[in-house]
């Protein structure tokens, strides 16, 4: 039977092998494969070889896509069988092509990049709903072309303070983030550019640390912060396609647009291949020209990113709440 087949598989219980995937990703794995080796028992399938799991996996994935579950779940369940299984890589043809066809008839959707202006009044809508360290965490995606995982997982000590920390004069950077796990390594860093971000940043160090407690610098998770945000761009009647993404993708755009350079941009961004950023960057161009904003948005924006920390301290001041009353 198929659970039999990949629960005795030689190698998935090394704690070196599992080391190479994040613990979230080693999850999505094994709940994948369960679902699949149910289906199988349910049809009574039967898998001993290599082709025989190849059939199998080829007509889950099509009962899949005709009950319309989502493609991530084909994605994660080939991938979680290989990881079962590492002798299948590069033997399982038929369910690696069913996957290549998911992809042509449903397309990923691609995540417009937000602008500047847009992200301020993101920021300034946040605060005014008590909400200043998703607030300042969304200027910090965008002008540190932040993944959300990298933002949300930030601490007190990552924030690399030229008043604070043991730099010496040849540091260039007035502030800067340690990010401590990335997609392309550990103990990376990326400068603050935007002195109001950092600014604000100080302001949100300074309150954690008189708060005292949790040393995280949002406090709170990913699917926390996505939910503030996508919150708030509904509240704006702005584009749904928004995600905390688009944000990254926005970041790099920018930069790029005021002149640094695409080697500038990947190092700033992480990204391990210049051919990537490059694809990346001119993307996002094309799809500035395919989003809408509502015009007051747009005029607003203008007008908060001209002195973006004078914006969320008049927001502040508004909305008379202390830091960090909702996060």
């Amino acid at each position: 039977m198929p659970g039999d087949y990949l629960a005795h598989a030689k190698y998935h219980s090394y704690h070196l092998l599992r080391a190479r995937f994040k613990p979230k990703t080693r999850t999505d794995y094994r709940r994948a494969v369960a679902r699949f080796v149910h289906w199988c028992h349910h049809e009574s399938r039967v898998i001993d070889t290599l082709p025989q799991l190849d059939s199998a996996l080829l007509d889950y994935f099509e009962w899949c896509y005709r009950f319309r579950l989502p493609k991530q779940l084909a994605i994660n369940t080939l991938a979680g069988v290989i990881s079962y299984r590492r002798e299948a890589k590069g033997h399982l043809p038929y369910a690696a092509e069913a996957i290549k066809g998911w992809q042509v008839l449903v397309p990923s959707v691609q995540r417009p990049p937000l602008t500047w202006p847009v992200v301020c009044v993101i920021a300034v809508s946040m605060v005014k709903r008590g909400m200043l360290a998703a607030a300042i965490g969304t200027l910090l995606g965008f002008d540190c072309c932040l993944r959300i995982g990298e933002l949300c997982n930030l601490k007190l000590s990552d924030v690399i303070d030229s008043r604070t920390s043991a730099v010496d004069q040849g540091w260039r950077y007035n502030i800067a983030l340690r990010l401590r796990w990335t997609k392309t390594g550990e103990n990376q860093s990326v400068p603050i550019i935007d002195p109001g971000v950092g600014r604000l940043l100080r302001l949100l160090v300074r309150a954690r640390r008189i708060q005292g407690g949790d040393d995280r610098l949002l406090r709170m998770s990913t699917s926390q912060y996505r939910y503030r945000f996508k919150a708030i761009c509904n509240s704006l009647g702005l584009d749904p396609r928004f995600t905390p993404h688009s944000l990254r993708h926005g970041g790099a755009t920018h930069w790029y647009m005021r002149g640094m350079s695409i080697e500038d941009v990947q190092v700033r961004g992480r990204w391990e291949s210049l051919k990537t950023c490059r694809r990346y960057v001119q993307t996002a161009q094309a799809l500035i020209a395919t989003t809408t904003v509502p015009e007051h948005l747009a005029m607003a924006g203008r007008v908060l990113a001209t002195d973006t920390v004078q914006a969320i301290n008049t927001a502040l001041s508004q909305r008379h709440t202390r830091v960090g009353r909702r996060g």
